[in-house]
């Protein structure tokens, strides 16, 4: 993916998740983070050292997900997608079909590597079985995959020194420099996966796919683990009748040693003397219809409705309300509340003679956030409501692309696109916890950004020799954003407030 221009992926060394950056931009909604379609709503908090929220620590969203397991992945930049700011990624897991060849009943599918200075080993063994069915017009399929790895950020550097040795300055002699890390056994990690799918073929109108996965990690002081149940549903009889139908339900876990704290407030504290737990669900469905019409010979239509509707909630044993009972304040812990986003979207790709392409693509979102937000301090007048209450907010945005495009050669294929994209504030943006109700900002908007493009594309085999393939793009886009949000807290004298 690093390949891609303009996308990369980023693991933090305490957080163990994959991070995907479009075009300078990474996040929840920011950009759309899929595996196998389902999106990816994963917050991370964690520390590479003894406390939470005490330097050192990440607060990040991230894909839980083994590389191992992994076959491809589908990037587009600039989309207008559901809730996607500035693209989307999609990580796609293997299938039957790549671990059993065509003609077998049995198949294996093996990696196994070992690395030195804080590599360790990286296995991954899937196994499965298929056959035919319906008088051989169908077929059927299961594979079963673990995969684990291990690794450590106490390797050495290309000086010959250890991540965690104290050295010199090379500017000046008398000045040591310690080490970048805390506690850098927190960072040694062990995370291990399960990949278990069903994928049924009746006849070439009917696919139907049955999926789990399961990654599980310690890492920085907290028990990680992801589970993910999932159905995919195809059904293709008629050039008018492509139906897709898709439903998931996630669920992410964090538990927090109790012998550390959060800030300067103990976690056996807190929790009354149990461990720190932190939860995320994500519920989801959508379905839609593709018609391909062919009005003559020289032009062709494709057009794509559907909707989609996800749940995403986040939760935790401890609650602001509770640590006001217990006189203990307010805390950056984990934000609580739930977002609801209903998506309808409306896809047109039209073709003409061959030399001419337009796509049109149209989709209105309905977003929800609820949350509670505790009551302001005394000292802070600017803050607003007041009292402690349960907030919903609502509110909705279109998201549209055009792109116009000239199939000239394969070597050259000049396109132009505009798009207008949104993406609504997340739990952890409105109900920011640093001081009670006093960082709560229900107010927050959509941000919105309107990108312009142009550029070509140039692709061809055998350009030089027999079997090779020549792929060239160049693209100029600039990008407006508006209603960006960001964390900054304002000091007016003895009030202060948040944006």
């Amino acid at each position: 993916m690093r390949g891609v221009p303009g996308a990369y992926t980023q693991i933090d060394q305490s957080q163990g998740t994959v991070s995907v950056n479009i075009r300078g931009m990474s996040g929840l909604g920011r950009v759309n983070t899929m595996i196998d379609g389902v999106t990816q709503t994963f917050f991370g908090t964690s520390a590479d050292h003894g406390g939470y929220h005490q330097g050192g620590t990440t607060n990040a969203f991230g894909a839980m997900i083994d590389q191992n397991f992994l076959v491809g992945v589908d990037i587009n930049r600039g989309i207008a997608d559901a809730n996607a700011l500035m693209g989307s990624a999609n990580f796609r897991t293997i299938g039957v079909d790549d671990v059993i060849r065509e003609g077998n009943i049995f198949g294996f599918l093996g990696k196994y590597s070992y690395g030195t200075n804080g590599i360790g080993p990286n296995y991954m063994a899937t196994i499965g079985a298929k056959t035919k069915i319906n008088n051989d017009e169908g077929s059927i399929g299961a594979i079963f995959g673990y995969s684990g790895k291990k690794t450590t950020q106490d390797y050495k550097s290309g000086d010959g020194s250890k991540t965690t040795d104290t050295r010199i300055s090379e500017y000046d002699s008398d000045e040591t420099i310690a080490p970048a890390y805390g506690d850098i056994s927190r960072l040694k990690q062990k995370p291990h996966s399960i990949l278990f799918k069903i994928q049924a073929n009746p006849n070439e109108y009917h696919a139907l796919d049955l999926q789990y996965r399961k990654y599980s990690n310690y890492l920085a002081g907290r028990d990680m683990d992801n589970q993910t149940y999932q159905v995919d549903y195809k059904f293709n009889p008629h050039e008018l009748l492509n139906l897709k139908f898709l439903a998931a339900h996630t669920l992410s876990r964090q538990t927090y040693d109790s012998s550390k704290s959060v800030s300067v407030q103990n976690i056996s504290d807190m929790t009354g003397g149990v461990n720190l737990n932190q939860k995320n669900t994500y519920d989801t469905i959508s379905l839609e219809n593709a018609f391909n019409y062919d009005i003559t010979q020289n032009l062709k239509i494709k057009q794509t409705i559907g909707a989609s509707y996800g749940l995403n909630k986040y939760t935790s044993n401890v609650s602001r309300q509770s640590l006001s009972q217990k006189g203990m304040g307010s805390t950056v812990f984990s934000p609580s509340g739930k977002q609801i986003l209903t998506n309808l979207f409306f896809n047109n790709v039209i073709n003409a003679y061959e030399l001419v392409k337009l796509e049109a693509n149209l989709n209105k979102t309905y977003y929800t956030i609820k949350g509670h937000k505790p009551e302001c301090g005394d000292s802070n007048p600017s803050c607003i409501p007041k009292q402690a209450m349960d907030i919903s907010k609502n509110g909705n945005f279109y998201n549209g692309k055009a792109v116009f495009s000239l199939l000239l050669h394969d070597l050259f294929t000049p396109y132009i696109s505009y798009a207008v994209t949104h993406r609504a504030p997340n739990v952890q943006e409105v109900f920011f916890g640093s001081d009670a109700g006093d960082s709560v900002n229900p107010y927050l908007r959509p941000e919105k950004a309107t990108t312009k493009e142009i550029g070509f594309n140039s692709m061809s085999q055998n350009l030089f020799t027999d079997n090779d393939f020549f792929g060239f793009k160049f693209n100029y886009y600039k990008t407006r954003f508006k209603d960006f949000i960001y964390d900054r807290r304002f000091d007016l004298g003895s009030t202060y407030f948040y944006t």
